[in-house]
């Protein structure tokens, strides 16, 4: 409802950059519901003392951008971008794109792309057609829903579930903690180019489906 707020100094006083801060997020105008996203940062010992610092995979940016920037510039595009599209086509807000020179890094569309020239284009300041909704739903869905990242936090593997479960038991579905059939298990890789890096596409992992 509110743009974020931008957490760069946690409640147990570590100061965090603004290139990872986590940001706080109110669901109704601040009167009872408020949603903090953080997974692209983490808390570890660091010379022998706590430090906020960067969570691989999920900080896929870098240089001058900063996960509020990020979201704002993104906010702005999604409520630009809802006027255009007819309420009926709402289902398929996921297809539809726009030119963006900054994102989380979740839409493996611009991955994709970086990946066929050979650099990233968000080094360049070159615009790249992205999905706004993807990009930000991705960013609140992975707060919830973390797959079972690999020990090289390159690639991760996550799996679908064959009926209807509440959040707290999506969780551990997702990670295959809990099977819940008919499912099926994928593997996602991340893309990396310089100093950013995305999310490439998934690739089902055959015959290794609980149905």
């Amino acid at each position: 409802m509110d743009p974020p707020e931008e957490l760069t100094t946690l409640e147990n006083g570590l100061s965090v950059k603004a290139l990872i801060a986590p940001l706080r997020l109110s669901l109704d105008g601040g009167v009872t519901h408020t949603l903090t996203l953080d997974a692209w940062m983490t808390i570890r010992i660091q010379k022998g003392e706590a430090a906020a610092v960067a969570n691989p995979p999920w900080n896929f940016w870098s240089g001058q951008q900063t996960s509020l920037g990020i979201w704002l510039a993104l906010r702005a595009a999604l409520a630009e971008q809802l006027k255009t599209i007819a309420r009926d086509q709402f289902a398929n807000l996921f297809t539809h794109r726009v030119l963006l020179s900054g994102r989380f890094g979740f839409d493996p569309g611009a991955a994709w792309n970086a990946l066929d020239v050979g650099f990233s284009p968000n080094e360049q300041g070159i615009q790249v057609a992205s999905s706004v909704a993807v990009e930000l739903l991705a960013a609140v869905g992975v707060q919830r829903f973390r797959p079972r990242i690999a020990g090289d936090r390159q690639s991760f593997v996550y799996a679908t579930w064959g009926g209807r479960l509440a959040p707290s038991v999506a969780a551990p579905a997702v990670c295959e903690a809990i099977g819940v059939p008919p499912t099926q298990r994928f593997l996602a890789r991340v893309v990396s180019r310089g100093s950013y890096a995305a999310l490439g596409h998934s690739t089902p992992i055959r015959g290794e489906s609980l149905e």
